[in-house]
């Protein structure tokens, strides 16, 4: 029934009251196809102009963010990649040039204490031929039955003798095998880490800086929240007044640097510069700070096994200072515990 022009637009289906029940679109928006036609045309082309278009652009800034991503990626892994064989070329260098230094001081005193053995066994033997000379004389004159002739050979025995009679007087230094031996990985390891950078700092903290109601160790490596009958401190800009906070004493103004702060049994506390809060899985005895000043990367790591915890990427605008919040103490023993820079010590 080509005829029955009529369009159901709640349906969206072509409508025919000869061939369908009538009473199935006696509620619906019916109209004429042409108008249907017209309607659902004008309805397409908002669709195909709103969230279509939207959609496509949306897809095209991704998939343009994506391919970026993808270069990026590539480039900082090619990057990465000549950091890395960097880092353990400089060990692999320094291990060759300590190794080399050690087994020329093994030849060397391997050298000298033969040199001294050596000259030794040749002063020995001299002196063993001259002593065998004496007893052999000493020999000859036991073997003379002749008494007129063993007495009157006594007087010049002596002067036979001089110089024939040694005493064994000796005295060497045993080789220096315990120098190359016991902890040898341990000692290696030592001497390398004083050419390894960074390594962590020696931090100490501001006083000129710490909240009335922190103490500081004696030596501002330590920090706690504790002073409950804080004494009057001389007022200052640097001091903080709100936050229970204290800042390092070395500003960073370029620069590799690297610390670690022991965190323990705390269960509150703030360190580093800026402020992201970090969600730890594990429990964290030590955190490292690790500063590239230069290429405005703060990267934290659990500084026990020296694992990934969270990069902060900022273009720095000025000199910076560590930060320290031991947070408050409860009343119930819980975050008692101080705020410790960790130093090594080799």
């Amino acid at each position: 029934h080509e005829k029955v022009k009529l369009f159901c637009l709640t349906d969206r289906a072509v409508v025919c009251f000869f061939c369908d029940e009538p009473a199935v679109h006696e509620q619906h928006q019916v109209t004429n196809v042409d108008d249907a036609f017209e309607e659902l045309q004008r309805e397409l082309k908002e669709q195909l102009h709103g969230w279509l278009q939207e959609s496509e652009r949306g897809h095209t800034e991704a998939l343009h963010l994506l391919k970026r991503q993808l270069a990026e990626t590539k480039s900082s892994a090619k990057s990465l990649r000549v950091t890395i064989g960097e880092a353990f070329e400089r060990l692999h260098r320094l291990l060759r040039e300590r190794q080399k230094a050690m087994l020329e001081e093994l030849e060397a005193d391997t050298a000298r204490t033969l040199t001294d053995i050596e000259q030794k066994i040749q002063r020995y033997s001299q002196q063993l031929r001259k002593v065998q000379e004496g007893s052999q004389i000493l020999q000859e004159r036991l073997a003379e039955a002749d008494k007129h002739i063993f007495l009157a050979g006594i007087a010049s025995l002596s002067e036979r003798l001089k110089g024939k009679i040694h005493e064994t007087n000796l005295t060497y230094e045993d080789f220096p095998t315990s120098k190359y031996m016991g902890p040898l990985q341990y000692t290696i390891w030592k001497s390398l880490f004083q050419d390894i950078h960074p390594v962590p700092a020696a931090l100490t903290l501001d006083p000129g800086t710490a909240h009335h109601r922190l103490i500081l160790s004696d030596d501002c490596t330590i920090v706690a929240y504790g002073n409950l009958h804080p004494q009057p401190l001389q007022d200052s800009p640097k001091r903080f007044d709100v936050e229970v906070s204290v800042l390092g004493s070395e500003a960073f103004g370029g620069g590799v640097h690297y610390w670690e702060v022991v965190v323990s049994e705390k269960t509150q506390w703030m360190i580093g510069l800026p402020w992201p809060r970090l969600n730890v899985k594990s429990k964290l005895e030590k955190v490292g700070v690790f500063l590239d000043y230069d290429k405005g990367l703060l990267i934290f790591y659990n500084a026990d096994d020296m694992s990934w915890l969270y990069t902060f990427r900022e273009k720095f605008p000025g000199k910076l200072c560590s930060y320290f919040s031991p947070g408050q103490s409860h009343a119930n023993g819980k975050n008692v515990q101080p705020l410790r820079i960790n130093t090594v010590r080799i």
